[in-house]
């Protein structure tokens, strides 16, 4: 349990951090960067990657420090940051597997015959030949979600921009890529199952 001497300390140097303080910034960090990376472990089972939870944890509380609202105890805040963060990497693990089986399946029948597979091909070249030619933003957020794998709350803290922003940039993508890649529509069914 935190004690009251230990709360005062927190504050003190939160309000030290917001100012742009590396010491107090090294302090916090000291402190609590081994609870975290314990509790990180036991959920996820990884220490390499339980350590770069936390240092993402660490790196965003840095990042967010003239912004910061801390309602609770500071410990109560990273392990909420914490939780967020080992939840998010579950999610993009999931949805990283999701995509390879799904591609998997889809690319499959193309390997039956060569036809297929150059059909295939200049499908895939086509799309991301379109891909490129999206406007940047929506470029960049697409991206990072369909071929990258990050989650929608991994890109908006990316790209510091809102999770809306982010799900309306994909969703214009994908409409703006179904529109121009019309010519191929019959075998981009499939690959649209696959993808997206």
């Amino acid at each position: 349990m935190t004690s009251g001497k230990n709360i005062s300390e927190d504050f003190y140097l939160l309000e030290k951090l917001r100012q742009g303080d590396e010491k107090a910034f090294e302090t916090l960090y000291n402190t609590y960067w081994q609870s975290l990376l314990n509790m990180a472990i036991h959920r996820i089972g990884s220490r390499e990657i339980a350590r770069e939870i936390i240092q993402d944890v660490f790196a965003s509380l840095w990042q967010r420090r003239q912004e910061l609202t801390i309602n609770t105890s500071f410990a109560a805040y990273l392990h909420t940051a914490l939780k967020y963060k080992v939840l998010d990497y579950m999610r993009s693990q999931n949805v990283r597997h999701k995509y390879v089986n799904e591609i998997k399946r889809a690319v499959t029948p193309f390997h039956n015959a060569t036809a297929e597979t150059i059909a295939y091909q200049d499908l895939s070249s086509a799309l991301h030949k379109k891909i490129s030619q999206l406007p940047e933003k929506c470029r960049q957020v697409f991206t990072l979600s369909r071929l990258d794998h990050y989650s929608t709350k991994e890109i908006a803290d990316k790209l510091h921009i809102s999770p809306k922003t982010v799900e309306n940039q994909i969703g214009k993508a994908l409409r703006l890529l179904r529109l121009s890649m019309k010519e191929f529509l019959s075998a981009l069914a499939l690959l649209f199952t696959a993808l997206f």
